[in-house]
């Protein structure tokens, strides 16, 4: 029984260096160009962008109207990166 605690701890002694040798870093992403209007929408299939019935003779009166509801602003500040800055 003190030899199963004994290894226990060592076990919890080995776990607590590893993680202290691998270090606990913050995250950095690249700066993000945030400047940019266009969304780009994919789709197997090209008659996902129109609407029901077809008109092949006016494609562009089918098209399908996207919308959008801002949730937040990204602020950037030039220095410090981006910021969320809610509504």
């Amino acid at each position: 029984m003190k030899l199963r605690k004994l290894f226990a701890g060592v076990a919890a002694a080995a776990t607590l260096l590893g993680g202290m040798a691998f270090g606990a870093t913050t995250a950095n992403a690249a700066e993000a160009n945030i400047s940019s209007t266009t969304i780009t929408v994919n789709a197997t299939d090209a008659n996902q962008f129109y609407t029901k019935p077809v008109d092949t003779a006016d494609l562009q009166a089918n098209l399908r109207m996207f919308k959008y509801v801002e949730l937040a602003k990204y602020v950037s500040d030039g220095n410090t990166g981006v910021e969320l800055e809610g509504l």
